[in-house]
């Protein structure tokens, strides 16, 4: 009984630190791109993202070499894969426009192989980027009969990038003409 006494004294009394050592591990992807070279700073498209957005990296400097197309178009990979465009302009805004819109609520790899534009001045860098979901849903309680015996209902978008039209083409109605106007963003009435 004292053996287990004193081992579970022993234990208690171990000097333990106050407050344990904090480490800070700096793996945003906006540190990667201020370590990625010491004199130069840039922008970039980070977090979340539209379906349809465009990723635009803008350097703080034009660079100075001359690029051939075929570097450029290997530059910016996205995983899962996604295809689109790369260009560069006035030698210091790269962007990549997808083909299609990126998958709704998807996260993305984006890698930067930004050695074979200048291997002196940047490292490759590696990040994660995601989609907004984009989804849709129609509020039963939005349901509204007019004097005239028409129905309106009120709809709402969760989608960053809706409009009517594309709004329209979500329903089969047998009602003659359909009207969908916005009232406010994401924010929609039905007009039959």
């Amino acid at each position: 009984m004292k053996n287990q006494i004193f081992a579970l004294l022993s234990i208690i009394s171990y000097p333990y630190p106050a407050h344990p050592k904090k480490t800070t591990v700096r793996s945003s992807m906006h540190q990667k791109i201020r370590n990625c070279s010491t004199d130069t700073s840039w922008a970039a498209t980070a977090g979340m993202i539209s379906t349809s957005d465009e990723l635009k990296y803008v350097f703080k400097e034009p660079l100075t070499t001359q690029i051939s197309d075929e570097v450029i178009q290997k530059v910016i990979t996205l995983t899962p894969a996604a295809e689109g465009k790369i260009t560069l302009s006035n030698n210091t805004i790269l962007t990549f426009t997808p083909s299609v819109p990126l998958k709704s609520g998807q996260t993305y790899n984006v890698s930067l192989s930004l050695k074979s534009i200048d291997n002196k001045k940047f490292d490759n860098i590696e990040y994660q980027i995601k989609t907004f979901a984009q989804d849709m849903r129609v509020e039963r309680e939005g349901i509204i009969l007019n004097d005239d015996g028409s129905v309106s209902m009120w709809l709402e978008s969760n989608a960053d990038k809706m409009n009517p039209i594309q709004l329209k083409s979500c329903f089969k109605t047998d009602a003659s003409t359909i009207e969908i106007a916005e009232r406010i963003p994401n924010d929609y009435l039905w007009l039959t």
